[in-house]
């Protein structure tokens, strides 16, 4: 009997069969015997194709694994060592991250010819120089896909942001009709928004575009609503293809749109992750990860258990990757630590601080390297409960970062006037306010972000800051220009008591003159003598005319306290110590006695 396992009607038991699967059927048809010799082709294909790994499709992908391991076909093992794991035991992540990416970017640039000839060669050697083929084209198209998707990025940041389009809709001459599915995918991810991704054709007035869709939202069903200006088109509800004229774009934003509208609310655009199970950081082990791998094969419809690692520390992150578009985190909770990596999430490095707690989703993994193994993170998600401190006391372009931040939800706090005029005509945006006008200020409907711009004089003036806005999600610390003389000489009476002593022994003493020389003499900085001089003067010891410093006969005892201007250096002295030369722990602490018990709490990314 012929079968036709999606035609209606069909008695075939298993509808999900991939395509490499029943051509695999049919050759055992046709050879009246099972082709084990090609279960190695057959994994890759059902694997790559994302089918359900359930039933057929997983007794396939199974025994395909195990061929694929022991394959001597000169194809898989030029693609096994090509991709660094020649001689390790193959898993479904083999397939669908490193050898399906490779085969299928051949056709997507240009023609799959490639791929084809790679997997039937009988030739080491050739197979070997159509490996490297493969490799360049995919590293094409790994370029390719992550200049389209920043740019499409950017561009839905400038033009259609994602809180008042309901739909995404990016459209541009130039890109690769290839690889727009891939860049759909990415901007779902990050903006978790139905995407519609369009290559034009100048020439022909058409688009080309793939649509991902989001739950809640059947991409299918409301592409089919607009047929009048959809010619061809075909898909699911998480995902379409179609083509259409250019001038019709607009139209199709705004129907959809306007669709979404209808049928969604606001809670269908928050992205829901269901977790598994809480891992404690301390049983995120080899051998735990082990005993999981007794689910395998994972895939579709048998996915990677997701866990989530709660309320652990953040001892760092940085962006690695040539584009720097991937994330490298180290998790911490007493005296255990774990690995992360987040692919394609290298922009959260600007929305999480290092030494803050997160909660993080995603799934456990094995790192081999070198006959090395190690538990590994894969990261899918990240939430941040709590207010962070952005520690930029270092930052070399201040003016750069603030124009990153959301002028909705900054504000900038100066304590010098003059910083308030600089970075107003700089950063034009952006609120920044005098710090004598903070209790007057109108508050962020949504949580704050606040930057302190420059250094204060008081911790009066940090504190009051500080207590007056309300739901801090973020502090930022710049203390740009700071001037500080903490490092300078740091004064003790015994300093007063010398000084005090060597000018009632001279009588007199000329500052203009000599002051220099003598702070040289002593060690000291070039400031240190006038400011004791004037310390003296405020508290009567002596009197300064023009710079000659004349010991008063028989001052009135009194305390260095008693001086406006030791007073100012005391607490400047205060200020720079506790918030400038601070440690990131110290800082923190410090900031939070004046944040105090508001309910500042922040969620980065989806925040699950």
């Amino acid at each position: 009997m012929y079968y036709q396992p999606k035609k209606p009607g069909c008695p075939y038991p298993f509808k999900e069969l991939a395509g490499v699967g029943v051509a695999f059927k049919l050759a055992h048809a046709l050879l009246g015997r099972l082709p084990e010799e090609w279960l190695d082709i057959v994994a890759i294909g059902t694997i790559s194709d994302l089918v359900p790994l359930i039933d057929e499709n997983r007794v396939l992908a199974t025994y395909g694994l195990r061929q694929l391991t022991s394959s001597s076909k000169p194809g898989i093992q030029a693609l096994k060592k090509l991709c660094g794991v020649d001689g390790q035991v193959m898993e479904a992540d083999n397939v669908g991250f490193a050898f399906g990416p490779r085969l299928n970017a051949a056709g997507r640039l240009d023609s799959a010819d490639p791929a084809v000839h790679l997997l039937t060669t009988s030739n080491a050697e050739e197979a070997e120089e159509w490996a490297e083929v493969i490799d360049d084209l995919n590293k094409e198209r790994q370029e390719i896909v992550s200049e389209m998707t920043k740019e499409a990025v950017e561009e839905v940041e400038r033009a259609y942001p994602p809180e008042s389009n309901s739909v995404l809709i990016i459209a541009k001459e130039g890109w690769n009709p290839g690889v727009i599915g891939i860049v759909a995918s990415r901007l779902t991810e990050r903006f978790y928004r139905p995407v519609i991704v369009m290559a034009i054709d100048p020439e022909k007035g058409e688009a080309k575009g793939s649509a991902r869709s989001i739950k809640g939202f059947d991409m299918f069903k409301n592409l089919s609503k607009n047929r009048d200006i959809l010619p061809h088109f075909g898909g699911h509800p998480m995902a379409a293809g179609l083509t259409m004229k250019v001038e019709d774009i607009e139209d199709l934003r705004a129907r959809l749109i306007s669709q979404a509208n209808e049928e969604m609310s606001e809670e269908d655009f928050i992205p829901v992750t269901s977790v598994d199970m809480i891992v404690p950081l301390e049983q995120a082990t080899l051998a735990v990860i082990e005993e999981m791998k007794q689910l395998e094969p994972y895939g579709i419809a048998n996915p990677k258990p997701k866990i989530m690692l709660e309320d652990v520390d953040l001892k760092s992150a940085k962006k690695i990757g040539s584009n720097q578009n991937h994330l490298k985190m180290l998790f911490g909770k007493e005296n255990y630590q774990l690995e992360g990596v987040g692919f394609h999430l290298g922009y959260l490095c600007e929305e999480v601080e290092s030494g803050t707690k997160v909660s993080a989703v995603g799934e456990l993994s094995i790192n081999e390297w070198n006959g090395y193994r190690k538990p590994q993170f894969f990261l899918e998600d990240l939430a941040v409960r709590e207010w962070q401190l952005f520690d930029r006391r270092r930052e070399k372009k201040p003016t750069e970062l603030l124009k990153t931040l959301p002028s909705d939800k900054t504000i900038g706090v100066a304590f010098e006037r003059e910083t308030v005029e600089v970075f107003g005509r700089e950063v034009l945006d952006l609120d920044i306010i005098h710090v004598s006008e903070i209790d007057v200020s109108p508050q962020k409907e949504k949580e704050t972000y606040i930057v302190m711009v420059d250094l204060p004089k008081t911790m009066e003036e940090f504190s009051k800051a500080l207590k007056h806005l309300k739901q801090i999600e973020r502090v930022y610390l710049l203390f740009k220009d700071h001037g500080g003389f903490f490092f300078e000489t740091r004064l003790t009476r015994d300093h007063f008591k010398w000084f005090y002593g060597f000018l009632k022994k001279q009588g007199t003493f000329d500052l203009k003159k000599h002051g220099e020389l003598l702070a040289k003499k002593k060690g000291w900085s070039s400031s240190t003598v006038s400011l004791m001089a004037k310390v003296f003067s405020e508290l009567d010891f002596v009197t300064i005319n023009n710079g000659l410093i004349t010991v008063q006969d028989a001052p009135a005892k009194r305390d260095l306290k008693d001086s406006p201007t030791y007073r100012s250096y005391e607490e400047r002295t205060r200020v720079e110590q506790e918030l400038l030369y601070a440690s990131y722990k110290e800082l923190k602490n410090q900031v939070s006695l004046y944040i105090g018990e508001q309910d500042n709490k922040e969620k980065v990314e989806h925040g699950f």
